[in-house]
């Protein structure tokens, strides 16, 4: 009895304790742990999970496709309601110029093509005076495909003007000369060559580049023998440089033209008295008077007026008394602006203006109240030459006696 008494209650824990681990449940006429049914149902809700996802991608897809579907559709319709021309005009206004020239050459025929260059020229223009420099990127890749095209050619040379290279500009503008041009176009070429090179004459006149000047009027003279102005110019130039043979050359070749015969007529007398006197020396110009440089000593500067009326040099008493002089008359009556006063008459051991010197120059010793110039340049000093003052150019002229 004991012995069945323990079985059974051995039996009774092992039930207990097997149905406390792991609960239970009665379905469909057996028992189900609920630990499996949870697993169960948490694969339940994964898998609903990953089929409710794949049904939004796919949803997604499907919007993606509509949209490109679209999105050709708009393509098309955009396509068939423009023309190729209009499209032409549509890629140039923006900037896309490849896709524009694309078109150009492969929908322009002979009957439109007028039509498509007019616009693209008139286009180009635009740039130049806006000053875009998208212009030149634009010319040069339509001379790519036509680089024979005169209008772009001129184009072209009016954008390197615009950015400064006067010479390319004006090199491509001569050489259109040598074309057959439409009127329209060939007055243009001209107009604007001779608007250019007048220009580059003034900028190498400016910069002082005079061979290079000679040169660019060398050229225009050889291209037209009856270019006057530019042969009056490379005259003048040739004088101004002091190549009098050179501008006596050229000038004789227009001395009998109305419009320039009394300037070159100046040219050459001016021409003469520079071969006649040995020195040419620039002055500085003061309203009406002139100012000269001249050297005491071989060591102090000066500036001293030109005065043709004083019958002595005189230099200023803080001057003299930087240099040495010996002294020729103690006291000394001079006629000044101011009246007359009585001063020294001194000696200095050279006195040069330029490179025309005199030795043992007799001087006067005077108080010069202006800071303008030390004293004035008279006649102890002139008389000493044959002398000419040209007073239109400030050059004084010398030649010693």
């Amino acid at each position: 009895m004991i012995l069945i008494r323990d079985i059974l209650l051995c039996f009774f824990i092992f039930v207990a304790g097997f149905f406390l681990g792991n609960v239970y449940i009665f379905k469909n006429w057996e028992f189900v742990s609920t630990l499996e049914e949870k697993k169960i149902d948490e694969k339940k809700v994964t898998i609903n999970k990953v089929e409710k996802d794949v049904e939004k991608n796919k949803l997604e897809e499907n919007s993606v496709k509509q949209k490109n579907h679209n999105l050709k559709k708009n393509i098309k319709e955009s396509v068939k309601k423009y023309s190729n021309y209009e499209m032409f005009e549509r890629y140039l206004n923006a900037k896309q110029y490849q896709d524009a020239l694309v078109t150009y050459v492969n929908y322009s025929t002979n009957e439109n093509i007028k039509r498509y260059q007019n616009y693209l020229f008139g286009y180009v223009e635009d740039l130049i005076y806006k000053r875009d420099s998208t212009a030149l990127i634009l010319i040069n890749q339509f001379l790519e495909i036509q680089n024979d095209n005169l209008m772009a050619l001129y184009l072209k040379s009016k954008i390197y003007n615009q950015n400064g290279k006067l010479q390319d500009s004006i090199s491509i503008l001569n050489n259109l000369k040598i074309y057959e041009l439409e009127p329209i176009l060939e007055k243009k070429v001209f107009k604007t060559l001779n608007e250019y090179r007048s220009n580059y004459i003034k900028k190498l006149q400016n910069d002082q580049k005079y061979n290079k000047l000679i040169l660019l009027l060398q050229n225009i003279i050889e291209e037209d023998s009856n270019a006057i102005q530019h042969i009056y110019l490379l005259g003048k130039l040739y004088f101004d440089l002091d190549k009098y043979s050179n501008a006596k050359e050229v000038l004789t070749q227009i001395k009998h033209e109305d419009l320039y015969k009394n300037r070159v007529n100046d040219i050459f007398t001016k021409i003469n008295r520079s071969e006649k006197f040995s020195k040419k020396i620039k002055l500085q110009k003061e309203g009406s008077h002139f100012i000269v440089t001249a050297v005491l000593n071989n060591k102090r500067k000066v500036k001293l007026l030109l005065d043709t009326g004083a019958s002595y040099t005189v230099i200023n008493k803080s001057i003299m008394n930087t240099i040495k002089y010996s002294i020729i008359k103690d006291k000394i009556k001079i006629e000044t602006a101011g009246g007359e006063i009585i001063t020294k008459l001194t000696r200095i051991n050279t006195f040069a203006v330029d490179d025309a010197i005199i030795d043992d120059m007799p001087v006067v010793i005077s108080t010069v109240e202006t800071k303008r110039f030390d004293g004035l340049l008279g006649m102890s000093y002139l008389k000493k030459f044959d002398f000419y003052i040209d007073q239109v150019n400030a050059i004084l002229y010398l030649n010693k006696k």
